[in-house]
């Protein structure tokens, strides 16, 4: 199908023209400062290999681009996964006052062509990254320098000693030509275990030319040409997955998995980072790896936060898994119902029992009627407030609270609390999130007393 409106490089140039923007030049490997509508001025005209990486590289693709942002997000296959707000994201689970890591999305925006010079040098080299990413392919432009005059060029301009290599070259080229015109770009992506064994081979030729490196696939400096895949085939047994891309279709890189990018006509793609659960144990991996490269080195920081996104997002599993049950004080409710009450302040009578069939979340006990009917406590995890020993703890008292930056309204997010358990022991002076306590009454009695005042419209969710 044809691209949208507002993916084409007119509406970029019309929009956001002015912008500055850095260019890289693939042939000399030389960085730039032009104007955006300059950059798509010469993208169009296919007057040079060049390319826009990693745009907008500081601001928020939400703000300064909030159009595109939108129509982007709507795009996104499997949301749950992609979207910031994501639940099967991990990233999405940290709470609002900490540092929330550049997951993108970041437009790409690079010159294609299927000559010889741009199949040997790529249009992005061979390299990992830390998280899982989707990569969307928004437009394709259309040449009339197309694929037959360009393998028609490479065949005049191919010497003959390199017959056999040329012809395998040639017909690489030659498939890529026969995919279609909308394709825009060939990816070969490594599989995560082979990663060890590619990197021997980058190192062995990084070696043949002299080129120090601190890690072959990580410094991203190589791109593997139809020669150089063949040899790493024939050398080590490593073959890539190698499929096209074409205008509208959508690529997922898991995490760790060693990629590299031809665009075989000009094109602009848009890429979002996540973390996915799947994942997260890589994602660990590859901290400590990069961890571990020089202080110089770009690459060095952890940029993905994983250590605090795996704390949030477990802390977040168990506020899920750890549902509050309400009970009489002594114990002898029936199995099948769980006590509940009737907030007062609704026209009824306060503090008046009903049974529930079914014991859910929202079966807690709220106000001031939690503290008069004795209800003991809320089972939490042990392994939620250190003690993975216990299977389950018993709340029965909220001492104090913290609340930090990002809290909203009618939600116990980013909510924080000291508590007191049934064997009298405490948290001493850690905090667990609120949410482990739901819409229970133990908290809404602490809601209800003069300390826990400023939690009430934070607490009013669960009901």
């Amino acid at each position: 199908t044809a691209a949208q409106p507002c993916r084409t490089p007119a509406t970029f140039s019309e929009m956001y023209g002015h912008l500055p923007v850095l260019q890289l030049e693939l042939r000399t490997h030389t960085l730039s400062h032009t104007t955006l509508r300059d950059f798509f001025d010469a993208f169009e005209n296919d007057s040079e290999l060049c390319k826009l990486k990693d745009w907008p590289t500081t601001a928020d693709f939400a703000t300064l681009l909030p159009h595109h942002f939108a129509d982007f997000v709507q795009a996104l296959p499997l949301p749950n996964y992609t979207r910031r707000d994501g639940e099967l994201n991990l990233a999405s689970k940290l709470p609002g006052y900490a540092l929330p890591p550049d997951l993108g999305p970041k437009c790409y925006a690079a010159s294609g062509s299927l000559h010889p010079d741009a199949c040997r040098l790529g249009t992005t080299p061979l390299h990992c990254d830390m998280s899982d990413a989707v990569n969307m392919c928004v437009y394709v432009q259309s040449s009339e320098r197309d694929a037959g005059v360009e393998l028609d060029a490479a065949a005049a301009s191919t010497p003959a000693a390199a017959a056999d290599e040329a012809e395998a070259a040639r017909e690489e080229r030659e498939w890529l030509a026969g995919e279609g015109v909308r394709v825009g770009a060939v990816w070969d992506i490594y599989r995560a275990d082979d990663a060890p064994r590619l990197a021997r081979f980058l190192g062995e030729l990084a070696s043949e030319r002299g080129i120090k490196v601190h890690s072959p696939i990580i410094d991203s400096i190589f791109y593997l040409d139809a020669i150089l895949r063949r040899r790493l085939w024939q050398e080590h047994g490593v073959a890539s997955f190698r499929f096209v891309q074409r205008e509208g279709e959508a690529v997922f890189i898991p995490a760790g998995c060693p990629h590299q990018v031809l665009n075989i006509r000009s094109s602009i793609k848009v890429a979002e980072d996540f973390v996915s659960p799947q994942h997260i144990e890589r994602c660990l991996t590859l901290t400590e790896l990069f961890r571990h490269l020089p202080k110089s080195h770009h690459h060095r920081n952890d940029r993905l936060g994983t250590k605090d996104v795996l704390l949030h997002a477990l802390a977040h599993a168990l506020a899920t898994l750890s549902l509050p049950v309400a009970r009489h004080a002594s114990g002898a409710a029936d199995a099948s119902a769980e006590c509940a009450i009737e907030p007062s302040g609704r026209g009824g009578e306060s503090g008046k029992r009903q049974c529930s069939p079914a014991p859910t979340a929202k079966s807690a006990c709220i106000g001031h009627a939690a503290s008069s009917v004795g209800c003991t406590g809320v089972r939490i995890a042990g392994a939620a407030v250190g003690r993975p020993h216990e299977s389950h703890l018993v709340v029965t008292k909220v001492i104090n609270h913290k609340l930090f930056g990002g809290a909203k309204p009618n939600s116990l997010r980013n909510i924080y609390v000291r508590v007191e358990f049934a064997d009298g022991s405490n948290t001493g002076r850690n905090y667990i999130p609120a949410e482990l306590l739901g819409d229970s009454e133990v908290l809404g009695a602490y809601v209800c007393s003069p300390a826990g005042q400023k939690l009430h419209k934070y607490y009013r969710a669960g009901r």
